[in-house]
């Protein structure tokens, strides 16, 4: 083989290397961003889990000096034996 014909191989290879490489390197980025989203909406259900615990286990304790709080969940469709049993199993 002479000189040319390597220096043409070499020079594909190298061309080669570097398109895969900027496929991986976009590939990489819209990845990369996709995590971020979906990182910020775990986050925001996640906050939001506990936001509806706390209102459960306020409920469950406001519910022991005060039992208008049934008729008030029952009229909004609420099972109150439901979040007792959810409140309980939260704080174990």
């Amino acid at each position: 083989m002479n000189r040319e014909t390597i220096n043409s191989i070499l020079t594909g290879a190298l061309g080669v290397s570097l398109a895969f490489s900027v496929i991986v390197c976009i590939q990489y980025g819209m990845r990369t961003r996709s995590l971020r989203q979906i990182t910020a909406e775990f986050g925001a259900m996640n906050n939001a889990k506990n936001r509806l615990q706390a209102v459960g286990f306020v409920c469950q304790e406001y519910a022991k000096t005060n039992t208008g709080l049934d008729t008030i969940l029952r009229s909004a469709n609420v099972d109150p034996q439901a979040i007792r049993n959810a409140a309980k199993t939260n704080t174990k």
